[in-house]
């Protein structure tokens, strides 16, 4: 894990009058602007080329139009998880910053780049595990299901599993059909 900043440390921001500025020393250390993140494909003995990279290290100096964060920007609602492990937004902009999917298949790669093939490879494999391991539990109650989803919406204390949303938003979808 690293920490990441929202409003990127370099961003460059020009003034109606032409001047360049970048974000004060507050604005880098300041809790709203900062995150926790994966590593992105980050090595410490060098870098994989950029098509390769995703999350905070894809990201570089590019800015985002959501903090994920920020609870009034709503990721969680805005977020959808496909089949094929793919991650989409329904907002458009958004949706362009994760990477979104082209009409003959492939992904832009977007501010985050978070449709690599072994991301959404990985994601479609922690839903499997998932609900293999609720196969063998056999039926759950509602109780059960609410349960599970604070876990894994991080609500609980304690560390999240990696690809936690993906299973957050499969429980979600599951309490909402139960309804």
């Amino acid at each position: 894990m690293k920490i990441a900043h929202w409003n990127p440390r370099k961003l460059k921001r020009i003034a109606a009058d032409g001047t360049v500025t970048y974000p004060n020393i507050g604005d880098q250390l300041s809790y709203w602007n900062i995150l926790g993140c994966c590593n992105g494909n980050y090595e410490i003995n060098g870098h994989y080329p950029p098509e390769k990279q995703h999350c905070d290290t894809h990201q570089g100096n590019k800015s985002l139009s959501r903090n994920p964060s920020n609870p009034d920007h709503r990721i969680e609602e805005i977020i959808s998880y496909l089949a094929d492990g793919s991650i989409v937004s329904s907002d458009s902009q958004f949706n362009q910053e994760l990477g979104a999917k082209n009409a003959n298949g492939t992904f832009d790669e977007g501010v985050l780049n978070l449709n690599l093939s072994f991301l959404r490879t990985n994601r479609k494999q922690a839903l499997n595990g998932f609900k293999d391991g609720l196969a063998k539990r056999g039926r759950l109650t509602k109780a059960q299901i609410t349960r599970l989803l604070t876990k894994y919406r991080g609500d609980a204390p304690g560390e999240l599993d990696p690809y936690s949303p993906v299973i957050a938003y499969w429980l979600k979808k599951r309490l909402e059909r139960e309804a």
